[in-house]
């Protein structure tokens, strides 16, 4: 079974940009790599990916199941994003900071099993 599933993506940009793609799958249990030049799409793809961008044409499946399918707080237990930086304006403990990851599950009250 294939974790992420793209067929017939198309994304069109106000600037003339945009990224195609026939089929593109990320196979279970596999690493995959996004590689390539500036401006070649990949984070787009990965906006499609996580959900964060909507406006595209085609179709996203996760886990054999359309993305559209997911409610928003189903998509937030299977998917998740931790940025390589990321601007913190306010004072948050590392402990808090991770434990937002955990808000799917437990809007907003650590168990102790979060924990």
């Amino acid at each position: 079974m294939n974790c992420f599933e793209l067929n017939k993506i198309r994304v069109v940009r106000d600037n003339g940009w945009n990224l195609q793609l026939d089929h593109l799958d990320f196979p279970s249990g596999q690493l995959t790599a996004i590689i390539g030049p500036n401006g070649a799409g990949k984070t787009s793809l990965l906006r499609i990916l996580l959900g964060f961008d909507e406006d595209f044409q085609g179709t996203l499946s996760f886990m054999g199941r359309a993305k559209d399918s997911y409610k928003t707080l189903e998509w937030a237990r299977q998917v998740a994003w931790v940025p390589s930086q990321m601007e913190v304006t306010f004072d948050i403990s590392v402990l808090d900071l991770v434990m937002l990851g955990r808000f799917p599950w437990n809007q907003g009250l650590p168990t102790q099993q979060d924990q």
